[in-house]
């Protein structure tokens, strides 16, 4: 006899339904997790802006390089780096301790044109250029003229 029996080829169509029903699943699991992290991401970044622009820190700008940049608290003198470790940008502070900022993160950059600071960040899928306002100490200004 030639060919597959009515019996096996409504098992064979089973198996197939099964699997195609788990393949579906595991799809949409994996889309709403990218969803998610995307969210996190946005979130984590709408934070970073909300720290570093805060009228409690009342930051200043020191020092900028291409890399990492130097912050003063107007209030209380306390110093900060902003720069990237890893795949986390940090806010360390020149006395110790840090506070991770973003997560994530491939690479960072910075630029500064009075008084606007510009975080070039690229993350998995994502470019982004953070603009924050923050200006230059006056000492660093007068000193940099």
């Amino acid at each position: 006899m030639k060919g597959f029996s009515l019996l096996e080829t409504i098992v064979a169509l089973g198996i197939f339904v099964i699997s195609l029903s788990l393949m579906t699943t595991c799809w949409k699991l994996c889309t709403s997790q990218y969803q998610k992290s995307n969210e996190n991401s946005e979130f984590s970044l709408q934070q970073c802006i909300s720290l570093l622009e805060s009228d409690q820190l009342d930051l200043n700008i020191i020092d900028v390089g291409k890399y990492t940049v130097a912050l003063k608290n107007n209030k209380t003198g306390a110093r900060y780096f902003l720069s990237q470790h890893g795949e986390m940008i940090q806010f360390i502070g020149f006395s110790g301790g840090h506070v991770p900022i973003l997560y994530h993160v491939k690479s960072f950059s910075i630029e500064y044109d009075e008084p606007i600071l510009f975080l070039k960040i690229k993350q998995e899928h994502q470019n982004r250029t953070l603009k924050l306002v923050i200006p230059m100490e006056k000492k660093a200004q007068n000193a940099k003229k």
